[in-house]
């Protein structure tokens, strides 16, 4: 309902824009073009009818205009124009509050998008100007506006001095819709710019808008021995992208699993589960990136092992041996990956059996719901689960009513077709 009340608020905002913006140009129209000689011979500075008054001097104001043609021009009225101008500006500024008002970098929303392109960077590439581009071709521009600023950033990429600028504009072309090979060979450049970040920012982008091209694969595997750790992280996340069209960098990411760098080691894992299905080094580097102190890299791991088919070798202990997680984002990313999971997770019946027993466990519906998605193999959490559905709380007895009923029904299940 609210989305219906926000797009019916920016409709009449774009629509009384729209109106006053009509107004506005029409008014300019008149002041500029309106008042023409249509064949007759004016004085061009009073505006006196000449067209029966011999010469070239007016008899109403005196002025004596040097040339015929002078007396057939048409009439400005430029303060009239002026005015226009301003209802034309409040008309515009009307239809971009919505804009304004969504974007996260405020007042910039309102300036068009080709008046960002033709001043870009320019000034500082994390200023909210800049940022706001960035916004704008993430949500996507019209192709020709793509086409103009893919260009400006390709001779910013070549010919800039200034690193961060060579930064922003590898970014920018990683940010434009993907497969664009035409940006393809400055990023390839960028690829040995002396600027660590700006080779980073340049093998991410091409991670986005480089595929079907084997060279940019061969360019990315050198780049992971490069000596700046975040730019071996940079191509180990691009070639992710590629996928099974990277499979000659497996010999590389492999190595990459050996890293003391821990997101190296995450990224060359991520890689290696989309282009090869010999996984056993990659699920132990996901185990233990699972239980180190970085949080975020424990999420990462959590992500990647649910994406996995659980049926692989030791996907199912390693999500087992974060139930226990002090996070509780954690716990319950692992909980939702066993229940996705199904029977093959029934080696986490008694730790999630524990979850349900404990009455402040943030995350006892979705262990009670992932006992029942395991089914007949989860019969022992069945004393836990009707002790759960006594509780007063009718939600819970709800959650803990539907998991039993999912494994009894398995259970029937697997009784008729014995």
């Amino acid at each position: 309902m609210s989305a219906l009340v926000g797009l019916v608020v920016n409709w009449a905002f774009w629509i009384s824009g729209g109106v006053v913006l009509a107004v506005g140009s029409a008014l300019v129209l008149w002041a500029l073009f309106w008042d023409r000689h249509r064949g007759r011979r004016r004085c061009p500075a009073c505006w006196h009818d000449l067209s029966h008054t011999p010469g070239l001097t007016c008899g109403e104001c005196g002025h004596m205009s040097r040339q015929e043609r002078k007396l057939f021009r048409t009439r400005r009225r430029w303060r009239w124009a002026m005015v226009g101008m301003l209802i034309v500006s409040a008309g515009y500024g009307i239809s971009v509050i919505p804009r304004v008002s969504r974007s996260a970098y405020g007042w910039p929303g309102a300036i068009p998008t080709s008046v960002l392109i033709t001043a870009g960077p320019y000034g500082n590439p994390d200023s909210a100007i800049a940022q706001e581009l960035g916004y704008r071709v993430a949500e996507g521009l019209w192709s020709w506006q793509q086409g103009w600023l893919d260009r400006r950033c390709v001779s910013m990429l070549k010919r800039s001095p200034d690193a961060t600028t060579r930064i922003w504009a590898a970014d920018l072309l990683g940010l434009g819709p993907g497969r664009r090979r035409h940006v393809v060979p400055a990023l390839l450049q960028a690829l040995d710019d002396g600027d660590a970040e700006v080779r980073g920012t340049a093998a991410a982008a091409l991670g986005l808008v480089g595929k079907g091209d084997p060279s940019t694969v061969t360019a990315l595997i050198s780049l992971l021995a490069d000596e700046d750790n975040n730019v071996r992280q940079d191509a180990a996340w691009a070639l992710w992208h590629f996928g099974r069209e990277a499979e000659a960098a497996i010999p590389a990411l492999k190595r990459g699993l050996k890293s003391e760098d821990d997101a190296l080691r995450l990224w060359s894992a991520r890689a290696l589960t989309r282009m090869t299905p010999d996984l056993g080094d990659v699920i132990g580097v996901l185990t233990d990136l699972s239980r180190r102190a970085n949080r975020r890299l424990r999420i990462s791991a959590i992500l990647t092992l649910a994406d996995l088919d659980p049926a692989i070798d030791g996907i199912v202990p390693a999500l087992v041996g974060v139930l226990g997680d002090e996070d509780a984002r954690i716990q319950i990313l692992a909980i939702e990956s066993l229940a996705k999971a199904g029977p093959v997770a029934s080696a986490a019946v008694p730790a999630l059996t524990d979850i349900i027993r404990n009455k402040d466990a943030i995350g006892r519906d979705w262990a009670a719901y992932a006992l029942g998605t395991i089914g007949s193999e989860a019969k022992a959490a069945i004393p836990a689960l009707q002790q759960m559905a006594e509780e007063e709380d009718p939600n819970v007895r709800a959650v803990a009513k539907r998991a039993l009923d999912a494994i009894r029904e398995a259970e029937n299940r697997g009784g008729d077709a014995g």
